[in-house]
């Protein structure tokens, strides 16, 4: 049995197998020898993922994962407001210091963009693609992913 999660447009939903959708134990993802989700911390509502990824990265916390499963203050491109609704939808934000040449940094949103494409493709019953510059979406083209990328 699977769970439907919100797909990010009025399109609908899609289902994920319920053991993806809503992992009983957060703390479980995390794994210290990596640089990206070494730990992770959860919360069950939040203001933004991304702000408290900031904060995290400010006190030293490089790669900690912020998940939440309801964002009230969510950002999108070009100032939008990005909210996220309880058990439809989850949100993770990751603060890295990138080491990448200035003239580098550009490709830091497409290579996120395919590295969550690829994670979700575990997932998906078909392809997934990434729609310029920063969704990732089914085929038929439901979202999956959105990505924000700050500096």
């Amino acid at each position: 049995m699977g769970v439907a999660v919100d797909g990010g447009d009025d399109n609908g939903p899609m289902t994920l197998p319920a053991e993806l959708a809503a992992p009983s134990d957060w703390s479980r993802a995390a794994d210290p020898s990596r640089r990206i989700g070494r730990a992770v911390e959860f919360h069950a509502a939040i203001g933004s993922t991304n702000d408290r990824a900031a904060e995290l990265l400010r006190g030293g916390g490089e790669g900690i994962a912020v998940v939440a499963d309801l964002q009230r203050s969510g950002r999108g491109r070009r100032g939008r407001t990005w909210m996220t609704e309880a058990g439809r939808n989850l949100a993770v934000s990751v603060g890295i210091v990138p080491h990448l040449a200035p003239a580098a940094a550009g490709l830091l949103g497409i290579a996120a963009a395919l590295a969550v494409r690829d994670a979700c493709a575990e997932a998906a019953s078909g392809q997934l693609w990434v729609r310029w510059p920063n969704d990732v979406v089914t085929a038929d083209g439901l979202k999956v992913a959105g990505l924000l990328v700050e500096t």
